[in-house]
C-alpha cells in the first residue's frame, strides 16, 4: 500500500525498529539455514546509530566529490544529475523519490507512484533551449536551472509556447524556475523554487526510502546534495540536516548490509505466519472470505516499517454491483485492517469518497488516511495478538458484508 506521506529519519524510531528485529531474531527456529539471516549487520547497524547519537557534529567539512571537481560547471552537472534520479526507470531504485519531492515542494502528493516517460536536456526550442523537460505519465515539467547565472536573459515566454505547443496528450504543465537566489522577478506562468528546498524534501523522502536505493547511486546522490548546501546562505538548515548526510556516508556499508534481502527474508516470512494465524481465527468464526492460497504480498515503507499482508477473495455486493476486497496487513510497526469498494478494474477516488459516505451512513467507523484510495478500518501496534486483533476486526468485516448484502462469505 504506497502512502505519499514521509517522514525524516528519526533515530529513536530506528533504534525501536532494531529492537523488533533482534526479538524477531531470537523467534527464529533454531534449524533455519545459517546463512538464511544475518544478524551481526543489525547489531552492527544498532551500534553505528547508538554511536552517532553520542557525537557532538563535527565542525569540520570534507569536501563532496563534485567539489575537488570544480564547481564552475555545477550547473550542467545539476541539471543532469536531477535527470538521472528523476527519471524512474533507472538503476538508482529510488524509484519517483526525487521528482515526488519535486512535486512536494509545490505543495502536491500523489497517492500512486509516478512514471517519469520522457527525460531532455538542453531541448532546442524557437529562441532557446529547455534546460530540463520532464514528462510523467500526467505532466510536463518544463525547469529552467540556474545556480551561477542570472534568469533575467531566457527567453521564458518562448518555453511556455513550445511547451503548450509539443503537448500532444493535453498533459498538466508545469514551469519551474529553479535557482539557488530568488530573482527580484518571477517570470509569468512559472514558479521558483530553491535547489535548497528540494534539498531538504529529497532528504526527507529518503528518510523512508534509502534502504531501497542502489547504496552507489545513493551516495552520488547525498555527495550532489552536499555541493549545492556549500550556496546556502542559510546555515540552519545544514547544522540540522547535515548529520542525516554524514550518518548516511559514514554507514553506507552497514545500510547495504541491512537491506540485503536475506535479513529481511525472515522478517517477511514471520509477518506472513502472523498474518495467516488471524485469517485462520477469522475462519473458525465462519468468516471464509480468504483464500489459502492467497499470495503474501511484501511491503518495505522504510526501516520502521517491513512486514505485508494477505488480500481477501474479490466479493460481489448486491448494492450497486461492487467490488470489495479486504487486506490483513502487519508489520514492525502496525497490525491493520484495510478495506477497498471499486466497480472499475482500477480503484479510483470518487469510488473511496463513495465507500467512505456508505460507513459513515451505516456508522462504521474508520481511520480517515490523506492519499490513500483504500479505506482503513483498524490500526492497532505491531504487539497486538491475533486473538485480539480478531476480536476487533471480525464484527466491522461482518457488518460491512451483511450491509453491502455480501452473500456466502
Amino acid at each position: 500500500m504506497e502512502d505519499a506521506h514521509v517522514i525524516p529519519l528519526d533515530l529513536q524510531t530506528a533504534q525501536s525498529s532494531l529492537e523488533q528485529f533482534k526479538q524477531l531474531i531470537e523467534a527464529l527456529p533454531l534449524d533455519q539455514e545459517e546463512d538464511s539471516f544475518i544478524p551481526l549487520s543489525i547489531y552492527r547497524a544498532e551500534n553505528a546509530i547508538q554511536a552517532f547519537k553520542k557525537l557532538p557534529l563535527t565542525k569540520t567539512h570534507r569536501k563532496s566529490f563534485i567539489e575537488i571537481m570544480g564547481l564552475s560547471h555545477l550547473e550542467n552537472v545539476s541539471s543532469k544529475t536531477l535527470a538521472f534520479f528523476m527519471d524512474s526507470k533507472e538503476e538508482h531504485n529510488l524509484k519517483d523519490l526525487v521528482v515526488n519531492a519535486l512535486f512536494s515542494v509545490m505543495g502536491e502528493s500523489f497517492p500512486y507512484q509516478i512514471h517519469t516517460e520522457n527525460i531532455v536536456l538542453e531541448k532546442r526550442t524557437e529562441l532557446g533551449r529547455i534546460d530540463l523537460w520532464v514528462e510523467t505519465d500526467e505532466h510536463i515539467l518544463v525547469i529552467e536551472n540556474k545556480i551561477h547565472h542570472h534568469a533575467n536573459d531566457n527567453p521564458f515566454s518562448d518555453y511556455v509556447s513550445h511547451a503548450r505547443a509539443n503537448n500532444p496528450k493535453d498533459k498538466k504543465l508545469k514551469f519551474i524556475l529553479l535557482v539557488i537566489k530568488e530573482p527580484e522577478e518571477t517570470p509569468e506562468n512559472y514558479i521558483v523554487m530553491t535547489h535548497f528546498d528540494l534539498s531538504k524534501h529529497i532528504l526527507k523522502e529518503l528518510g523512508q526510502k534509502s534502504l531501497q536505493a542502489d547504496q552507489y547511486y545513493l551516495t552520488y546522490l547525498i555527495d550532489y546534495i552536499s555541493a549545492i548546501e556549500k550556496f546556502n546562505p542559510h546555515s540552519e538548515y545544514a547544522k540540522m540536516q547535515m548529520d542525516i548526510v554524514n550518518f548516511y556516508r559514514n554507514n553506507r556499508e552497514i545500510l547495504a548490509s541491512i537491506e540485503d534481502e536475506k535479513n529481511k527474508e525472515s522478517v517477511y516470512q514471520y509477518y506472513e505466519q502472523k498474518v495467516r494465524e488471524i485469517v485462520e481465527l477469522l475462519k473458525d468464526q465462519e468468516l471464509d472470505c480468504f483464500s489459502d492460497a492467497a499470495e503474501f504480498i511484501k511491503h518495505e515503507d522504510n526501516l520502521s516499517s517491513i512486514g505485508g499482508s494477505l488480500n481477501s477473495n474479490t466479493l460481489h455486493t448486491t448494492q450497486d454491483d461492487y467490488q470489495l476486497e479486504f487486506e490483513i496487513y502487519k508489520s514492525t510497526a502496525y497490525t491493520n485492517l484495510w478495506c477497498r469498494r471499486f466497480k472499475a478494474k482500477y480503484i479510483k477516488k470518487q469510488d473511496s469518497l463513495e465507500f467512505q459516505a456508505f460507513l459513515n451512513n451505516e456508522n462504521i467507523p474508520f481511520i480517515e488516511q490523506e492519499n490513500h484510495y483504500d479505506v482503513l478500518l483498524l490500526e492497532e501496534n505491531e504487539s497486538i495478538s491475533a486473538e485480539e486483533f480478531v476480536e476487533k476486526a471480525y464484527p466491522i468485516i461482518k457488518k460491512i458484508l451483511n450491509k453491502s448484502g455480501v452473500a456466502n462469505h
